[in-house]
């Protein structure tokens, strides 16, 4: 029993270790890589009028009070392992006359179903260095490092995540350990030692590797 369950907890552990690495790994090696590997991860472009409903509230909802009130223009992009949404919100300029750019992004990762979320907020003045908002631990659940080709969403999202998991966990179980344990089945219906297929009778030991054995049921 004891066994059993220290199995079952392995492989749930290796779905969690391929569920986290196809989420982020792709994001974490070079976005353009991802970009570039699907045609659809092309982003399409819409102005305020063609806006959708969600890429409208995702400026509501997370747009730092700084933040221009009315959203301006949005593209989203689709990949096999992503979805990323930018809102950008209306320019403005300083003082000193320079043109302010503002944006707000959610990037979600993981496949088949998405298993993290996170936000990044943008201040950029033209011409000048864009400015990532650091808030990536707390508020933005996202961790990005210039020159933001390095972006790991941070928030989980549950659902996603279980089912992922689970399914990576059962797909290694079937391809490592489903074909030895139809063996070890088959060995002791024959009456033979599990451990090493020896020929044992009612002996409860197996005289060959002294691996403990169950009685032959034939």
């Amino acid at each position: 029993m004891k066994r059993s369950v220290r199995r079952l907890l392995i492989f749930l552990v290796l779905g969690v270790v391929v569920n986290v690495a196809l989420s982020w790994g792709p994001l974490a090696w070079r976005q353009w890589f991802v970009l570039r590997s699907s045609p659809s991860a092309m982003p399409v472009f819409r102005d305020l009028d063609g806006m959708t409903a969600e890429e409208r509230a995702l400026w509501e909802r997370d747009r730092p009070e700084s933040f221009p009130a009315h959203p301006q223009s949005a593209f989203a992009a689709r990949a096999w392992n992503f979805d990323r949404m930018h809102v950008s919100g209306a320019s403005s300029r300083t003082e000193s006359g320079a043109l302010v750019l503002w944006g707000v992004g959610l990037w979600r990762a993981g496949w088949p179903l998405r298993s993290f979320e996170g936000w990044s907020w943008l201040q950029q003045e033209l011409k000048q260095p864009a400015q990532e908002w650091d808030h990536c631990l707390l508020k933005s659940k996202m961790w990005v490092k210039p020159p933001r080709q390095f972006i790991l969403p941070l928030r989980v999202m549950w659902v996603g995540f279980a089912v992922n998991s689970l399914m990576f966990a059962s797909l290694l179980w079937l391809i490592l350990s489903a074909p030895l344990d139809y063996r070890r089945w088959k060995r002791i219906k024959r009456g033979c030692c599990p451990a090493c297929g020896y020929p044992v009778g009612a002996s409860a030991v197996c005289t060959e590797c002294g691996g403990a054995v169950r009685r032959n049921k034939c």
